[in-house]
């Protein structure tokens, strides 16, 4: 209270604790990081203003054609190159050297060295840190790229491509990479090398001419070659008197198949064959009359048709038309209902 003050005594003051209280909360709620992102920016603009005054102090005392270097180590390029700007010096990156301790594009040493003068307007050359060595690259994935794609990428990386072989292969297609060594994500050395396996594309087979051979022979020959054999028979005719005889191949000769493809043989017999008809499309009835005629036996299996068109035809059979079967073997009439 102003009004009661007495002379040469200190002034009392008055306040309610509430209003302290309160006080004391909002300075509880000052965060820490904050507190300390402030004061770090504070320090930098102290140092900062602290170089800059206290050599251009020393500068004004010095004379007008020579200035005093400032201490640039451990400070950014970018933020040194700012600072010599303030005392009309200009930097210069001489070089750039891997180092563990001291961040990226700092300045490690720099010449001539703090608090010596020289001329305005001369250049300061600096070392800086190109940051912690890279010891090793995570290997890129090239699997299904071609030999170009590849190319490019390893060298972006620094890393050379190594053809180690051409391998078949049903998945990719030619000349794309199917495997590599190392693996994609295995670490290695910068400059390293990257074995590929490149594909040749499927493997095919051109069925071989193997008529007039005897089955077992034929049939041992194409399981080699990686084909799958199975057989049929064909009564015996004036060209093929005896029986085991490769008469037929389907695939014919000459064709080229892929690796695991089915290959028939139809074989000679002196069994008593009847050739099968062609009866698809037929009516029931048609059919009928004819196997009838040829005393060949049928049996009939109904299957569901969307179409009424299909009710009552043959719209399929087993065996198919041109086998042989043998008098008292059945064929099977597939009928539209």
């Amino acid at each position: 209270d102003l009004q009661k003050y007495e002379t040469d005594k200190p002034l009392s003051f008055s306040a309610k604790g509430q209003n302290l209280n309160r006080t004391d909360v909002f300075i509880k709620k000052i965060r820490p990081h904050l507190a300390s992102t402030i004061m770090a920016a504070f320090m930098v603009v102290f140092m900062v203003l602290f170089i800059f005054y206290s050599y251009k102090y020393y500068n004004s005392t010095a004379g007008h054609n020579m200035v005093s270097v400032p201490p640039l180590e451990n400070i950014p390029a970018e933020n040194a190159k700012e600072i010599l700007s303030l005392f009309d010096l200009n930097l210069t990156v001489k070089e750039e050297i891997y180092n563990s301790e001291i961040p990226e594009g700092f300045i490690i040493e720099q010449t001539p060295e703090p608090g010596k003068n020289v001329p305005v307007g001369s250049d300061i050359e600096v070392v800086t840190s190109r940051g912690q060595e890279i010891t090793y690259i995570l290997t890129p994935n090239l699997i299904g790229l071609s030999m170009e794609e590849a190319s490019n990428i390893l060298k972006d990386f620094g890393l050379v491509k190594v053809v180690t072989s051409k391998e078949y292969s049903s998945t990719f297609k030619k000349n794309l990479i199917i495997d590599q060594s190392p693996q994609f994500s295995e670490k290695i050395e910068p400059g390293g090398s990257v074995n590929i396996i490149v594909s040749k594309g499927k493997e095919t087979i051109v069925i071989p001419n193997i008529i007039d051979l005897d089955f077992r022979n034929a049939s041992n020959h194409l399981k080699s070659l990686g084909l799958i054999v199975i057989s049929s028979k064909a009564p015996l005719t004036g060209i093929v008197n005896e029986p085991g005889i490769v008469m037929k191949v389907i695939p014919s000769q000459g064709t080229e198949v892929d690796v695991n493809s089915v290959v028939e043989l139809v074989i000679s017999t002196s069994e008593l064959l009847v050739p099968v008809p062609d009866l698809v499309q037929l009516s029931l009835e048609q059919a009928k009359n004819i196997l009838d005629s040829d005393n060949i036996n049928y049996e009939i299996s109904y299957i569901n048709t969307d179409y009424s068109v299909q009710e009552g035809t043959v719209l399929d059979q087993n065996p198919e038309a041109g086998t042989y079967i043998s008098p008292s073997s059945s064929i099977i009439l597939f009928i539209g209902r």
